[in-house]
């Protein structure tokens, strides 16, 4: 199943889904790009690679994961949520 097989729009009301829903949409697009298009070259699997990074920073800072917010400003979840949040982000950056 694609993002683009769902219609409904990303539930308000709960926020972590909203965020794991964006890392999916994130982590799909960014591995039809270097996974399933031919590179024909070694730097443009590099600039796809920079870009997915681009996208992982921007995303973990405005959900308010990743290493740079432990500790300073806790995110904005708590707990649980905040850990399934960072692990998707982490695996994926990987």
């Amino acid at each position: 199943m694609k993002f683009a097989d769902i219609s409904c729009r990303y539930p308000s009301t709960l926020p972590v889904l909203t965020n794991l829903c964006e890392l999916a949409r994130i982590a799909e697009i960014n591995a039809e790009e270097m996974y399933l298009h031919k590179s024909e070259s070694l730097q443009l699997l590099y600039v796809a690679a920079e870009r997915t990074h681009g996208q992982l920073r921007r995303f973990a800072e405005e959900a308010g994961i990743g290493s740079s917010d432990v500790g300073t400003r806790g995110g904005q979840y708590g707990g649980s949520p905040a850990l399934h949040l960072n692990n998707g982000n982490a695996h994926y950056s990987l």
